[in-house]
């Protein structure tokens, strides 16, 4: 959807866009405006999707296909009422049921890839985080079943969370269970702002100003 360029960190062996660019300008990093990040155009889209169409070796069209992220020109773009990709629908579920809570748990526990967490305000600590596992999984035994599965223990069980659990968790329990549980309570403050941004996100109608909200809020 967007053409930010990311830095690739050896000593955790993943790329990632630091919010803050000024360790980093030996490698010419771009000043991104969160208001106004660097979109693609249909046009640009389909001249990619044409070079790694034409790719001459089986190493030049590897190659394209990881620069690029296309693998080559998709059928439906022969409809001109059609225009890559905004006309895909984002994929909600997996952008943040699926990546987003998990991703935000790994790294309350300090366990987000191999990046440095020491005394970060954001932390949970493991005696909070186990405790507030198994008062989730046992508040189960005392909630409908209309409002979805019953949760695991998040805190010992978290492979077994679907995305569909994560998404309960967040709009049902997370709220309450995580209350004075964070170093610094400003991020729980953060998170309690996130989950009334992911809740409007779940309504059928939004207005305007509903819109708006969201493109606010999420980008603080």
């Amino acid at each position: 959807m967007c053409e930010i360029k990311s830095i690739w960190n050896n000593t955790s062996k993943t790329h990632y866009v630091p919010l803050n660019w000024d360790n980093f300008s030996s490698a010419s990093p771009c000043q991104y405006n969160l208001s106004a990040l660097p979109l693609h155009t249909h046009k640009r889209f389909i001249q990619q999707a044409e070079e790694v169409q034409n790719a001459v070796t089986a190493a030049a069209l590897d190659r394209l296909t990881t620069m690029y992220g296309v693998k080559g020109i998709p059928l439906l773009s022969s409809l001109t009422s059609l225009s890559f990709p905004t006309s895909s629908p984002y994929d909600f579920m997996h952008l943040i049921w699926a990546n987003l809570i998990p991703n935000l748990i790994l790294i309350w526990t300090e366990n987000f890839k191999d990046l440095d967490h020491q005394d970060k305000g954001y932390l949970l600590l493991k005696s909070a985080w186990k405790a507030v596992g198994a008062a989730m999984a046992a508040a189960g035994d005392t909630i409908s079943a209309v409002f979805g599965a019953q949760l695991p223990n998040l805190a010992s069980d978290a492979s077994h969370a679907s995305a569909k659990m994560c998404s309960i968790w967040i709009l049902y329990f997370a709220s309450t269970l995580l209350h004075r549980w964070f170093q610094q309570q400003q991020f729980y403050k953060y998170f309690l702002h996130l989950v009334c941004l992911l809740k409007l996100c779940m309504e059928f109608e939004l207005i305007q100003e509903q819109i708006d909200e969201l493109k606010e809020g999420f980008k603080n």
